[in-house]
C-alpha cells in the first residue's frame, strides 16, 4: 500500500487463487510435484502455495479486506470494466488488417493460410545439418 500511496494509485483487493476449494490443495500440490519432478514426501521441497489459495467467496474477501473497504470497491470497478462476451466452441481471431485484393480486404482465413504455407516453404528451404546419429544410420541403410 505504500507504493500505491506514493504513486497516487487506488488500492485493489486481490487474492492469488490456485485452486477452487481448500480440499483441492493436496491435488494441487501433487500436480506441482509432478511438474517440478518432486515428491510430496521430500522435506526439502520448496512449497510456494498454501491451503488458503482457494477461490474465496464475496463474504470471505470482505472479511479479509475489512480494514480497506475501498480496495474491494476498486476491485469491483475493475471487474465491471473488464466485462467480456465470449462465444464458446468457435475460434475467434482479432480484427487483423489483411492486404487488399481487388480493392477488398483479403479474408483473414485466406491470408493466414497463405502466410502459413509461405512460412512452411521458407522453413523447408533452409537446410539444417542432420545429427550424426541420423547420418550414420542413413549410411548404414544405404550400404546394407
Amino acid at each position: 500500500m505504500p507504493l500505491a500511496a506514493e504513486l497516487g494509485l487506488p488500492v485493489v483487493a486481490t487474492h492469488p487463487v490456485q485452486f477452487l476449494t481448500p480440499e483441492d490443495f493436496e491435488a494441487h500440490e501433487a500436480r506441482v510435484c509432478v511438474a517440478e519432478g518432486e515428491t510430496l514426501t521430500n522435506p526439502k521441497r520448496v512449497k510456494r502455495f498454501s491451503r488458503e489459495q482457494y477461490f474465496k467467496s464475496r463474504a470471505q474477501m470482505t472479511a479479509l479486506f475489512a480494514d480497506i473497504p475501498s480496495a474491494l470497491a476498486n476491485s469491483v470497478e475493475i471487474a465491471r470494466r473488464c466485462n467480456l462476451d465470449k462465444l464458446l466452441g468457435k475460434p475467434q481471431l482479432p480484427n487483423f488488417p489483411t492486404p487488399l485484393v481487388n480493392g477488398e480486404p483479403m479474408p483473414m482465413a485466406d491470408y493466414f493460410g497463405q502466410q502459413s504455407h509461405a512460412g512452411l516453404e521458407e522453413r523447408r528451404s533452409i537446410s539444417t545439418p542432420m545429427p550424426r546419429s541420423a547420418t550414420r544410420s542413413a549410411r548404414a541403410t544405404s550400404n546394407g
